[in-house]
């Protein structure tokens, strides 16, 4: 994001601090679509609505608590990563504990919509279920990735890391993902897709999985 941007988005929840809804509704606007991207091929696409929507309701009702120390987008996303979290620690079978930075997801509705949505395009459905197959917060990470406005402060504050280990995580992220891939295609001929043409197949992916702009955008709700 430009320094524009930055100072637009502050701009307008100081306003809606101040009870302007239409502002409130605006911001909303301009980082809804990026949030359900973040959170798409991570869990089914109506979870994430759900969870994209509750992220907001986070917001509206802790609008006091963000200091500007970091960007309005990464403390969106930080919300939306705690809720993606919580979310999966209330349907996760056999309940208990879940650490995001060791454990994947299976999600049984999203493994079929998958398979309905790539059909014979066999390289995509392998990248995409080798990057599902990644520890959450990795999944997270090379999806942050691909925002290059994003700095690795703003990528480490939505992980809760330091941002020194932001590039040493994603280069391990990315390792295992070209592995998991090589695995699932052994036999079929190669994927295709080593290097950067990985991450761009799963940018790919992600934006099939995304749904039409605007579809199910909430309000601000804003006092």
């Amino acid at each position: 994001m430009t320094q524009d941007d930055l100072a637009r988005d502050l701009d307008l929840l100081r306003r809606w601090r101040a009870g302007d809804r239409a502002a409130g509704n605006l911001l909303v606007k301009r980082h809804y679509a990026p949030l359900r991207r973040f959170l798409s091929g991570k869990i089914g696409d109506d979870d994430a609505r759900v969870i994209a929507q509750d992220a907001f309701l986070a917001l509206c009702e802790n609008l006091d608590r963000f200091e500007g120390y970091s960007s309005f987008r990464s403390y969106l996303f930080g919300i939306g990563r705690w809720k993606l979290i919580e979310y999966i620690r209330r349907h996760r079978r056999g309940g208990g504990t879940f650490d995001p930075a060791r454990e994947s997801v299976t999600d049984l509705k999203l493994d079929a919509r998958l398979s309905s949505i790539f059909g014979v395009r066999q390289r995509e459905h392998w990248v995409m279920l080798a990057f599902r197959s990644l520890p959450v917060d990795e999944q997270l990470l090379i999806s942050l990735k691909s925002y290059k406005e994003l700095t690795s402060r703003e990528i480490a504050e939505i992980l809760e890391i330091r941002p020194s280990q932001v590039e040493g995580r994603l280069n391990r992220a990315r390792k295992k993902l070209r592995q998991s891939v090589d695995r699932l295609c052994r036999g079929y001929g190669p994927a295709h897709v080593d290097g950067p043409n990985l991450e761009t197949c799963i940018q790919e992916v992600l934006t099939m999985l995304m749904p039409p702009d605007g579809d199910g955008e909430p309000e601000s709700g804003a006092r």
